[in-house]
């Protein structure tokens, strides 16, 4: 199968849970299947880079850019008006991955899309043709957002 893998971040280093849970879930699907992976990643993330392009098939990368503490707060300050919350949802999001999405899905066939995390949920929109998408929420936002 060829499996689009949107995550929100490169996931390595393992230094978190969601970055170990969301890099072996990566290798074991790259092991019996075509993955491509679409990411944000720190331009300095070079041994992160170069074990991800051994494991998918093809891994396309966004710089993730530094948020200043003055813009998160404005960004928060906006998403008052919005039904979901920032902190949860919008706070990882990025135009660029957006359009790369749209791109990839506009020219090429995948079986299965894999959203891993709730970030990640918001460029489902973005998908061009019909395709099997699995959400994996590995965090308790999915209950806190059903309480809303």
């Amino acid at each position: 199968m060829r499996i689009l893998f949107i995550t929100e971040f490169l996931p390595w280093p393992t230094n978190t849970g969601g970055r170990i849970r969301t890099f072996h879930l990566l290798r074991q699907a790259a092991y019996r299947h075509e993955v491509v992976l679409v990411t944000q990643a720190s331009p300095d993330n070079t041994a992160g880079y170069e074990l991800i392009q051994k494991i998918a098939a093809r891994l396309y990368t966004i710089p993730l850019k530094e948020r200043h503490h003055a813009a998160q707060a404005l960004d928060t300050a906006i998403s008052l008006n919005r039904a979901l919350p920032y902190i949860s949802v919008f706070r990882h999001y990025s135009r660029k991955i957006s359009y790369l999405i749209k791109e990839l899905t506009r020219r090429e066939h995948f079986d299965i899309l894999h959203l891993d995390h709730l970030d990640s949920s918001l460029y489902v929109n973005d998908i061009c043709s019909p395709i099997l998408t699995y959400l994996d929420e590995h965090n308790y936002e999915t209950s806190l957002l059903q309480s809303l």
